[in-house]
């Protein structure tokens, strides 16, 4: 699936190819992937593929690739890269019952309370 906003383009409306993959890779990986060449719009169903099931990390892009991408729609995809990745893992664990240690930190009061 590509991104809704559609290719990054020039001032005179001219698709740009960019290094997306490769940036997107890098930043969740920490692997920087030359191999993957250069699109004019993300595809993210492609980069979660490329990924798999390597855990993800927060990595620094290098700047000769943040250079040639517009940064706040970068960011935009990175979120919904990994919201996407998060979808169907486990979830954090919810409200559970107190247990006698909980209940005595609970409970435990600074003197000055009276």
């Amino acid at each position: 699936m590509t991104t809704p906003l559609g290719p990054a383009t020039t001032g005179s409306g001219q698709p740009v190819d960019a290094p997306w993959h490769i940036a997107l890779v890098a930043a969740l990986t920490g692997e920087r992937r030359d191999d993957l060449g250069l699109q004019t719009e993300p595809d993210m169903d492609v980069v979660l593929d490329m990924v798999g099931d390597q855990p993800l990390g927060h990595h620094a892009v290098p700047d000769d690739l943040m250079e040639q991408l517009p940064a706040a729609r970068f960011a935009a995809v990175l979120v919904e890269l990994r919201r996407r990745r998060a979808v169907g893992r486990v979830p954090a664990p919810g409200p559970r019952s107190l247990d006698a240690d909980d209940r005595r930190l609970l409970a435990d009061r600074p003197p000055h309370w009276g």
